[in-house]
Protein backbone atom coordinates (compact mmCIF):
# COMPACT_ATOMS: atom_id res chain seq x y z
CA UNK A 1 0.00 0.00 0.00
CA UNK A 2 1.61 3.30 -1.40
CA UNK A 3 0.41 6.53 -0.53
CA UNK A 4 1.07 9.43 -2.67
CA UNK A 5 1.58 12.83 -1.37
CA UNK A 6 2.58 16.03 -2.27
CA UNK A 7 6.26 17.25 -1.91
CA UNK A 8 5.47 20.32 0.38
CA UNK A 9 3.02 17.84 3.10
CA UNK A 10 6.32 15.33 2.84
CA UNK A 11 8.70 18.36 3.73
CA UNK A 12 6.23 19.96 6.13
CA UNK A 13 6.07 16.37 7.81
CA UNK A 14 9.69 15.92 7.71
CA UNK A 15 10.37 19.35 9.85
CA UNK A 16 7.82 18.08 12.53
CA UNK A 17 9.02 15.25 13.03
CA UNK A 18 12.93 17.08 13.64
CA UNK A 19 11.29 19.37 15.27
CA UNK A 20 9.14 16.36 17.44
CA UNK A 21 12.33 14.45 17.77
CA UNK A 22 14.80 17.35 18.91
CA UNK A 23 11.99 18.11 21.41
CA UNK A 24 11.94 14.44 22.36
CA UNK A 25 15.39 14.55 22.85
CA UNK A 26 15.45 17.47 25.22
CA UNK A 27 12.79 16.16 27.01
CA UNK A 28 14.85 12.94 27.76
CA UNK A 29 17.72 15.08 29.20
CA UNK A 30 15.46 16.91 31.28
CA UNK A 31 13.91 13.86 32.44
CA UNK A 32 17.59 12.14 33.09
CA UNK A 33 18.22 15.16 34.94
CA UNK A 34 15.17 14.99 37.30
CA UNK A 35 15.47 11.23 37.59
CA UNK A 36 18.97 12.32 38.77
CA UNK A 37 17.44 15.07 41.30
CA UNK A 38 14.91 12.82 42.62
CA UNK A 39 17.53 9.84 43.26
CA UNK A 40 19.89 12.63 45.32
CA UNK A 41 16.49 13.62 46.76
CA UNK A 42 15.69 10.11 47.52
CA UNK A 43 19.45 9.86 49.13
CA UNK A 44 18.59 12.82 51.14
CA UNK A 45 14.94 11.88 52.99
CA UNK A 46 16.99 8.33 53.32
CA UNK A 47 19.93 9.86 55.54
CA UNK A 48 17.62 12.73 57.07
CA UNK A 49 15.51 9.30 58.43
CA UNK A 50 18.48 7.88 59.36
CA UNK A 51 19.40 10.79 61.08
CA UNK A 52 16.17 11.06 62.82
CA UNK A 53 15.95 7.71 64.18
CA UNK A 54 19.23 7.92 65.63
CA UNK A 55 18.70 11.43 67.29
CA UNK A 56 15.41 9.67 68.75
CA UNK A 57 17.66 7.03 70.28
CA UNK A 58 19.81 9.46 71.67
CA UNK A 59 16.89 11.19 72.96
CA UNK A 60 15.84 8.39 74.79
CA UNK A 61 19.15 7.33 75.94
CA UNK A 62 19.59 10.53 77.30
CA UNK A 63 16.56 10.94 79.16
CA UNK A 64 16.97 7.35 80.39
CA UNK A 65 20.66 8.43 81.81
CA UNK A 66 19.06 11.10 83.05
CA UNK A 67 15.64 9.38 84.64
CA UNK A 68 18.85 7.18 85.98
CA UNK A 69 21.01 10.40 87.40
CA UNK A 70 18.40 11.78 89.15
CA UNK A 71 17.07 8.31 90.93
CA UNK A 72 20.85 7.94 91.91
CA UNK A 73 20.58 11.71 93.23
CA UNK A 74 18.47 11.40 95.47
CA UNK A 75 19.40 7.95 96.36
CA UNK A 76 22.99 10.27 97.36
CA UNK A 77 21.12 12.56 98.86
CA UNK A 78 19.34 9.77 101.07
CA UNK A 79 22.69 8.00 101.59
CA UNK A 80 24.52 11.27 102.60
CA UNK A 81 22.01 12.16 105.40
CA UNK A 82 22.44 8.62 106.46
CA UNK A 83 26.08 8.51 106.48
CA UNK A 84 25.79 12.33 108.36
CA UNK A 85 23.41 10.23 111.52
CA UNK A 86 25.40 7.22 111.41
CA UNK A 87 28.69 9.24 111.80
CA UNK A 88 26.71 11.37 114.79
CA UNK A 89 25.48 7.92 116.71
CA UNK A 90 28.68 6.68 115.74
CA UNK A 91 30.87 9.22 117.61
CA UNK A 92 28.22 9.04 120.28
CA UNK A 93 29.06 5.44 121.05
CA UNK A 94 32.82 5.85 120.81
CA UNK A 95 32.55 8.44 123.25
CA UNK A 96 30.46 5.90 125.71
CA UNK A 97 32.95 3.38 124.89
CA UNK A 98 35.74 5.96 125.72
CA UNK A 99 34.08 6.79 128.95
CA UNK A 100 33.58 2.98 129.92
CA UNK A 101 36.90 1.48 129.06
CA UNK A 102 39.10 4.67 130.13
CA UNK A 103 40.73 4.20 133.63
CA UNK A 104 39.27 6.30 135.95
CA UNK A 105 41.58 8.29 138.07
CA UNK A 106 39.22 8.60 140.99
CA UNK A 107 36.14 7.21 142.23
CA UNK A 108 33.33 9.01 144.34
CA UNK A 109 32.20 7.90 147.60
CA UNK A 110 28.69 8.03 148.65
CA UNK A 111 28.02 8.14 152.44
CA UNK A 112 24.83 8.37 154.13
CA UNK A 113 24.56 9.48 157.65
CA UNK A 114 28.12 8.25 158.43
CA UNK A 115 27.93 4.90 156.51
CA UNK A 116 28.88 4.04 153.03
CA UNK A 117 25.93 4.22 150.38
CA UNK A 118 27.54 4.04 146.77
CA UNK A 119 30.58 3.96 144.65
CA UNK A 120 30.39 5.69 141.59
CA UNK A 121 32.37 6.37 138.72
CA UNK A 122 31.25 9.90 137.95
CA UNK A 123 30.16 13.01 139.65
CA UNK A 124 26.87 13.31 138.27
CA UNK A 125 26.12 9.61 139.24
CA UNK A 126 26.95 10.00 142.87
CA UNK A 127 25.19 13.50 142.94
CA UNK A 128 21.80 12.36 141.48
CA UNK A 129 22.09 9.15 143.50
CA UNK A 130 22.38 11.54 146.50
CA UNK A 131 19.55 13.36 144.88
CA UNK A 132 17.31 10.42 144.98
CA UNK A 133 17.65 9.10 148.13
CA UNK A 134 16.76 12.69 149.25
CA UNK A 135 19.40 15.06 149.35
CA UNK A 136 19.14 18.83 148.30
CA UNK A 137 19.48 19.34 144.61
CA UNK A 138 23.07 21.13 143.44
CA UNK A 139 26.76 19.79 144.04
CA UNK A 140 27.51 19.94 147.75
CA UNK A 141 31.47 19.95 148.78
CA UNK A 142 33.27 18.86 152.20
CA UNK A 143 33.06 22.76 153.37
CA UNK A 144 29.22 22.63 152.59
CA UNK A 145 28.90 19.84 154.26
CA UNK A 146 30.63 20.99 157.42
CA UNK A 147 28.62 24.13 157.60
CA UNK A 148 25.13 22.88 156.76
CA UNK A 149 22.90 22.79 159.78
CA UNK A 150 21.68 19.72 161.60
CA UNK A 151 18.69 19.39 159.74
CA UNK A 152 20.12 18.43 156.31
CA UNK A 153 22.03 15.59 155.91
CA UNK A 154 25.35 16.39 156.47
CA UNK A 155 26.73 12.97 155.37
CA UNK A 156 25.22 12.55 151.91
CA UNK A 157 28.27 14.36 150.04
CA UNK A 158 30.46 12.01 147.77
CA UNK A 159 34.28 12.59 148.58
CA UNK A 160 37.02 11.19 145.63
CA UNK A 161 38.58 8.75 146.74
CA UNK A 162 42.15 7.00 144.94
CA UNK A 163 40.46 3.84 143.48
CA UNK A 164 44.18 1.75 144.16
CA UNK A 165 46.54 2.26 146.60
CA UNK A 166 45.01 3.83 149.26
CA UNK A 167 42.45 1.23 150.86
CA UNK A 168 41.47 3.94 153.51
CA UNK A 169 37.68 6.01 152.87
CA UNK A 170 37.53 9.29 154.16
CA UNK A 171 34.37 10.54 154.96
CA UNK A 172 32.28 13.74 157.12
CA UNK A 173 31.29 12.53 160.50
Amino acid sequence: MYRIIRAATAQAQQADLAAAQIEMATMRGELEALRATADRAVATAIRAEDTSEAAWRQLAAAASDAGRADGELSFLRAQHLLDTEDRAVLRMLLRITRKQTRVTDRVYVLFQRGELHSIHSTTESAESAAEAEGAPPGRMDLEQARRAPSSRLRGDVAHPVAPRGRRTVRHVS
